[in-house]
């Protein structure tokens, strides 16, 4: 079976971010392919702010999303080297999210999330 990466966000806590994860994830499962997301943070533990009972309950319902999205053992880090042989442990890499095109982004933060790491076989 073929391996599918996913680059996407990662991180925030944002529900749309994982929506769009998770239907590119089923989508991609749905054509037989093996696939599992690539968590792209900006840096490592990104832990949300509590600040009531409600933020309890949407990080309870939050983690809950999440274990329907196979994820990647290795993570992209924005300030971090890209982790050895990410590219070659998959067949294909689907960018995914809106936020690829936000011109805001370091030139070093676009080289991870467009892909510029892959190289050609």
């Amino acid at each position: 079976m073929e391996k599918v990466g996913v680059i996407t966000l990662f991180g925030e806590y944002n529900f749309g971010n994982r929506l769009q994860n998770y239907a590119v994830q089923e989508v991609l499962k749905k054509k037989g392919l093996d696939v599992e997301t690539i968590k792209y943070m900006r840096k490592a533990n990104e832990i949300p702010v509590i600040k009531n009972e409600k933020d309890a309950n949407r990080l309870k319902k939050f983690k809950q999303f999440n274990e329907k999205i196979k994820f990647a053992d290795k993570i992209l880090f924005m300030d971090e080297e890209i982790p050895e042989g990410l590219a070659e442990d998959y067949d294909y890499i689907v960018l995914g999210s809106d936020q690829i095109w936000n011109y805001s982004f370091s030139s070093f933060a676009c080289d991870k999330i467009m892909g510029g790491f892959i190289q050609k076989r």
